[in-house]
């Protein structure tokens, strides 16, 4: 089973809504080109990045 990011009827529905034609064999080779940013992605975001200030708390004055 393909998880929505490796199918092409997402691509091909996400250019629709964006007023583009795109034709399945284009849609195909956007998700398989897709596949490793999404894996890498998913990597990523499944890191513990522990006690990270959020953004709000830098500072960027020069003192």
């Amino acid at each position: 089973m393909q998880s929505p990011d490796q199918n092409p009827e997402v691509f091909g529905s996400m250019a629709a809504l964006a007023g583009l034609e795109l034709s399945p064999d284009r849609a195909l080779a956007l998700a398989e080109a897709a596949a490793p940013i999404h894996a890498l992605l998913k990597t990523l975001s499944s890191r513990d990045l522990g006690e990270t200030p959020p953004a709000t708390a830098f500072s960027a004055a020069w003192k």
